[in-house]
C-alpha cells in the first residue's frame, strides 16, 4: 500500500470520526441552549476557515477567488443569511445554500466559454 493511499485512508477515517461524533456534540449543545442556527453558522465558519488554511499551507494556486471578490462575497453572504434566517429559517439548517449558490454563480460569471468543436460523426466502414 503506497503513502497516498495510506493518506487517503487516514482522510476517510478522520471525516467519518467527525461525521459520526458531529450528532453527538450537536445534541449536547442543543441541550445546553444553543439555538440550531447558530450551530449551522459555527459549523460552516469552522469549516471554510479550515478549508482556507489547507489551502493556503499546502495546495495555494487551487484558491481561484481574487481579492477584488471578497467584498462580493461579503456582500452576497450577508443577504443569503438575512434571506435565510428570517424569510427562509427551515432552509438555513440545511448549511449554507445561499452561499453555495453565491459561489457557484461568482464562479460561472467569471469563467469564459471553451471554443466550440464540431462534432465529427463518421460511418463505420
Amino acid at each position: 500500500m503506497g503513502k497516498r493511499e495510506i493518506r487517503g485512508y487516514l482522510y476517510i477515517l478522520i471525516g467519518t470520526t467527525l461525521w459520526g461524533i458531529s450528532s453527538v456534540v450537536a445534541k449536547s449543545l442543543f441541550n445546553i441552549g444553543l439555538p440550531p442556527a447558530e450551530l449551522v453558522l459555527i459549523r460552516l465558519t469552522l469549516a471554510t476557515l479550515t478549508l482556507l488554511l489547507i489551502l493556503l499551507f499546502f495546495d495555494r494556486k487551487r484558491i481561484i477567488i481574487s481579492p477584488k471578490d471578497f467584498p462580493y462575497f461579503f456582500i452576497l453572504g450577508f443577504a443569503a443569511y438575512i434571506v435565510l434566517g428570517e424569510v427562509l429559517y427551515p432552509l438555513q439548517i440545511l448549511g449554507g445554500i445561499g452561499v453555495i449558490a453565491a459561489v457557484v454563480l461568482l464562479q460561472i460569471g467569471r469563467e469564459k466559454a471553451a471554443p466550440s468543436t464540431p462534432l465529427e460523426i463518421r460511418k463505420k466502414e
